[in-house]
């Protein structure tokens, strides 16, 4: 980038020097007006001093810029007071048009190893903003001396993304308080087999009592599958036909320690199954409400998902499915954008093992491919 300063009796002046020597492409950095002394201090008169920057790059590149980031000088009607409040915005616009520079050049605008790191977070999907929050901060804290570790650099990003990420971390729950969870969520996103881990968990490692409802009487093969991990784990299972039938079996059952219950699949394109989902939902009346997606599915579907299943009021992602997945950037954008923890992951089809509740190291882990 090549910056000079011009002094010129008047701003049209100016501007006349700038183009000339620096052609249209430039913008302006700064301006002021000086003053400079006459004779023995008297006579004095006033100048314009006008700092201005292009940058060097080849004529294609200089071409495919937006019209909006020419000079803003080539106007000469353009007021003196204009110049002052285009400056930030300016300012703005050039260090956008550098980082856009160097993505096209296939470079990251950073030094290395910081630029292999940007690369490499940025290959996971991660979201942009986030991501140059994350760069910019961690540039920020860096010493000229700690720019050229890389095992040091590596280990300050984790930190730093752990402590960003442990906002969306559910906080566990308090010994001795019973719990009615309730999985909701498209079909075939796998909640039927996501709930029997969650309940082996609870029995098998915390020694609890659990017990299981469905509504989801679209499918007898879940009300089968659900009956036979029933009986490995001694849980009673019972079937709710109608809001009010759900109200009373979950009266019966207060003596548990957790009451499983399993929904069923819904679209998210059909209002009208939506709103019965909601009406059972209510009937429920859950402490926990885990959103359940695979983590296989389209970024923009999981959102269109997370919007049509808002009504339902849910308190927690639960994402299925990582084993078949390959990219999990999306699943941190999700938690970003909709401020929603994460309750839990599962990584497979073994009951209870391919169960994860994850902590902030686990989401970095994840995001980063470990």
């Amino acid at each position: 980038m090549k910056i000079k300063r011009f002094l010129a009796a008047s701003l049209p002046e100016a501007k006349a020097q700038i183009l000339q020597e620096l052609g249209e492409d430039a913008v302006v950095l700064s301006s002021r007006q000086v003053k400079r002394k006459g004779i023995l201090g008297w006579l004095g008169f006033s100048q314009v001093e006008v700092t201005a920057a292009v940058d060097e790059v080849p004529a294609a590149t200089a071409e495919s810029r937006p019209s909006e980031q020419k000079l803003l000088l080539t106007d000469p009607a353009a007021p003196w007071e204009g110049l002052q409040r285009e400056l930030t915005e300016t300012k703005r616009m050039l260090e956008a048009m550098a980082s856009r520079l160097a993505r096209t050049q296939g470079r990251s605008a950073y030094p290395e190893p910081m630029g292999s790191l940007y690369s490499r977070l940025q290959a996971t999907g991660l979201e942009a903003g986030f991501l140059t929050e994350v760069m910019e901060e961690l540039m920020s804290d860096l010493r000229p001396a700690q720019l050229a570790d890389v095992e040091q650099i590596e280990g300050l990003v984790r930190n730093l993304l752990e402590e960003k990420l442990s906002r969306y971390i559910l906080p566990p729950v308090q010994a001795g308080v019973r719990q009615v969870i309730c999985l909701i969520g498209p079909t075939g996103v796998g909640k039927t087999t996501t709930i029997a881990k969650l309940a082996a968990n609870a029995v098998l490692r915390q020694q609890q009592r659990v017990a299981f409802v469905t509504f989801d009487t679209y499918r007898i093969a879940a009300v089968e599958q659900l009956r036979t991990y029933g009986d490995i784990l001694t849980a009673p299972v019972q079937v709710a036909l109608t809001p009010a039938e759900m109200r009373q079996t979950l009266n019966t059952l207060s003596d548990y320690d957790i009451v499983f219950v399993d929904s069923v699949g819904r679209s998210q394109q059909n209002k009208m199954q939506l709103s019965e989902l909601k009406a059972f939902l209510e009937a429920v009346d859950a402490d926990e409400v885990y959103l359940t997606l695979s983590a296989t599915t389209q970024y923009e579907v999981m959102l269109d998902v997370i919007e049509s299943y808002r009504i339902m009021q849910p308190t927690a992602l639960l994402f299925t499915k990582l084993d078949e997945g390959r990219c999990f950037g999306p699943i941190i954008n999700l938690l970003l954008k909709t401020g929603l923890p994460a309750a839990f992951f599962t990584n497979g089809q073994d009951v209870p093992d391919d169960l994860i509740r994850p902590c902030s190291r686990d989401l970095v882990n994840l995001l980063l491919g470990e």
